[in-house]
């Protein structure tokens, strides 16, 4: 079993091996069971799916948990680098626990 302080800052990479990100918060149900998980985006993740990093704060985004092929020393998404734009979906700071 995978404790979510063991994950909080770990690399979130994609299936073609590019990291885009680390992990930052979880989206909690109201079961207490995480639904996603909240990433920082890097510069050249956020430009690939084309977003702009605000001024004085990072760029969050959300990724369901059905995304994620493996956890292990990081976070394995199931997609690759290019198909970022296609489930990745928008920060909701309502859910972040």
């Amino acid at each position: 079993m995978t404790h979510f302080s063991d994950l909080k800052k770990s690399d979130v990479v994609s299936a073609d091996g590019k990291i885009i990100g680390t992990v930052n918060s979880a989206i909690i149900t109201g079961k207490m069971e995480i639904s996603a998980l909240v990433i920082k985006l890097n510069k050249a993740a956020a430009a690939l799916i084309g977003k702009k990093k605000p001024l004085l704060f990072s760029l969050y985004i959300d990724v369901n948990i059905e995304e994620i092929k493996g956890i292990k020393d990081a976070v394995i998404l199931n997609h690759s680098w290019n198909d970022l734009g296609s489930f990745l979906l928008e920060y909701n700071p309502k859910y972040d626990a």
